[in-house]
C-alpha cells in the first residue's frame, strides 16, 4: 500500500455545493421578504398621510390655545398649509408663520387628497374650530380623504373639533 500524501483526519466543513445551496435559499427568501415589504409600504402611505394631517391639526389647535392666537390649515389640491393666523382671516398673509406645508403626492407617491374645494380649518385662541370652503362659509364638518391604489383613509373633522380617522 502506498501512503496517502494528505490523509483526511477529522474533515469538517461544508462542501461548495452546500454553500451555494444555502446562498441561493437566502437570496430567494430576501427577494420574497422585500417584495412583501414594498407592497405593504405602498399600501400604508395613505394611512401615514392621514395620521400626519391629524397630527398637524392637533398641533395647530394646541398652539392656538398656547400662544393665544388663531391657527389655520388651508387645502389646495394635494397640498395643505398650516400656519399661524393672528388676524383670523383664514388666509396666509405676509408675515404669518408657516408651521407645515405638505405636498402629499410628493411626500407619499401615489396618494391623492380629496376634499371640498378651498377647505380652511381654523382654530381660534380658545381652541374651537371653524370650517369653511369655497361654497359654504360655515361648515358643520369636513372630510378629507387620502387615497392610493390599495386603500383610502378619511379624516373627519366635527364642528366640536374632534378628529376621526377611518379606513
Amino acid at each position: 500500500m502506498r501512503p496517502v500524501p494528505f490523509p483526511r483526519r477529522n474533515c469538517r466543513g461544508f462542501t461548495l455545493t452546500e454553500i451555494l445551496v444555502v446562498i441561493a435559499v437566502v437570496i430567494i427568501l430576501t427577494g420574497a421578504a422585500y417584495s412583501g415589504y414594498s407592497s405593504w409600504q405602498r399600501r400604508e402611505q395613505a394611512r401615514a398621510a392621514a395620521y400626519e394631517l391629524a397630527g398637524h391639526l392637533k398641533e395647530a389647535r394646541f398652539l392656538a390655545m398656547e400662544k393665544n392666537t388663531g391657527h389655520t390649515a388651508v387645502f389646495v389640491g394635494n397640498t395643505y398649509t398650516v400656519f399661524s393666523d393672528p388676524n383670523n382671516s383664514m388666509t396666509l398673509d405676509a408675515g404669518e408663520r408657516v408651521l407645515h406645508q405638505v405636498n402629499v403626492a410628493q411626500k407619499n407617491p401615489g396618494v391623492t387628497v380629496s376634499t371640498s374645494a378651498g377647505l380652511s380649518v381654523h382654530y381660534n385662541a380658545r381652541g374651537t374650530i371653524s370650517l369653511r370652503d369655497s361654497v359654504n362659509p360655515n361648515l358643520l364638518g369636513a372630510t378629507i380623504a387620502f387615497s392610493n391604489a390599495a386603500n383610502t383613509y378619511t379624516v373627519t373633522l366635527s364642528s366640536l373639533g374632534r378628529i376621526k380617522i377611518e379606513p
